[in-house]
This record gives C-alpha cells, sequence and structure tokens, in this order.
C-alpha cells in the first residue's frame, strides 16, 4: 500500500551491460559508489532487493537467490530485504 511518491527505485547498475546480459563483478564494481551514495543521500530504512544482483550485492552474499530470500539482512543501519515474490502493478 506505498504510493509511488514515498518508494525511490533504481538500479545496482546505472546502464545495462551490451545486449542486456548480467553485469560483469568488474561493472558492477565501478557502479557501487554510486549506488552507495545514492542509499547515503536517501537513507532508506528498507531496501527491497528485486534480482539476483540486486540480493548479492546489497547483502555482500554469493548466494543463490533462493537462499537470500525471506530472511532481513544488514546493511549497516539498513535492513535488507529480498522478498519471496516480486508484485508489480
Amino acid at each position: 500500500d506505498l504510493k509511488r511518491e514515498d518508494v525511490f527505485i533504481t538500479s545496482v547498475l546505472k546502464c545495462r551491460p551490451p545486449k542486456n546480459r548480467t553485469p560483469k563483478a568488474y561493472e558492477i564494481n565501478q557502479c557501487k559508489p554510486y549506488l552507495q551514495r545514492q542509499l547515503d543521500a536517501i537513507a532508506p530504512a528498507i531496501i527491497l532487493a528485486l534480482g539476483q544482483i540486486a540480493a548479492r550485492v546489497l547483502t555482500g552474499k554469493e548466494l543463490p537467490i533462493k537462499e537470500l530470500r525471506g530472511r532481513i539482512h544488514e546493511m549497516g543501519k539498513r535492513k535488507v530485504i529480498v522478498p519471496i515474490t516480486q508484485r508489480i502493478s
């Protein structure tokens, strides 16, 4: 029941790799400082990580997404949640 103006949506990468392929580690690492500055500026209490790349980057865990789902992970003072299902309406 969140309103759009109450939600900030971003991506780990700020542009998609060629042919929309899965990003490589060096590409993710190049974008991490910018993502961190965004998170610092917005200061969200809770972050929903949608997708495997976001889940791995934001939790710092190289686990299959099914093992990250449904739990609360810590990212400093922030809570990172990898939802069990994704519902976009």
